[in-house]
């Protein structure tokens, strides 16, 4: 019999031809089709080890986003400090993004798909990434996390503000967040 282990993120995609949930674990994500009711599920390895040689994205996958452009890429971050990128149905690591000082806690795209933020524990900094010039960090937004608590952060409906809580300020704002990053690009 299979042990049940509590997964450490969740994300739902709709996209898809039925309506499917990624979950995240150690090394791997687990999809389950919500179509089909009980336990059955399909594992993606998002890391892998053979003849010595190590591939993929290590660790925790401790959140999960997909894009908004309906392409299929979902974003997974880990608290080993990356960020893979991935292409359903089958999974395919695209490419591994690292440059957060801290474990992942959250990413989170733009409303149309360019851009990808993330924040991590401990990190004094959420990363905006530019997908298509995949591996370049856009810019760096300031904020301040001291504990290892997941804090959150969000875009506003219109996507020009990112909205921050910080340890020693009730909020910080992080202004023109999506239009500071389609400036950097357009320059």
């Amino acid at each position: 019999a299979e042990q049940l282990t509590a997964g450490y993120c969740i994300a739902f995609n709709t996209h898809a031809g039925s309506e499917q949930m990624y979950v995240g674990f150690n090394n791997c994500v687990k999809v389950f089709d919500l179509s089909r009711p009980g336990r059955e599920h399909r594992t993606v390895p998002t890391f892998k080890r053979a003849n010595r040689e190590t591939t993929g994205q290590r660790g925790i996958i401790s959140c999960i986003a997909f894009n908004p452009d309906k392409s299929g890429l979902y974003a997974c971050g880990s608290y080993s400090r990356n960020i893979g990128l991935y292409a359903a149905p089958k999974g395919n690591l695209l490419y591994n993004l690292q440059g957060q000082r801290g474990g992942i806690t959250q990413v989170q795209w733009s409303r149309d798909g360019n851009y990808l933020f993330s924040g991590g524990r401990k990190d004094r900094e959420i990363l905006c990434w530019d997908v298509r010039n995949t591996g370049d960090v856009l810019l760096s937004l300031p904020r301040t996390v001291s504990t290892n608590q997941r804090l959150q952060f969000d875009l506003d409906h219109s996507g020009r503000y990112l909205i921050t809580p910080s340890h020693g300020s009730p909020a910080d704002s992080a202004h023109g967040a999506e239009d500071t990053a389609h400036q950097q690009v357009r320059h």
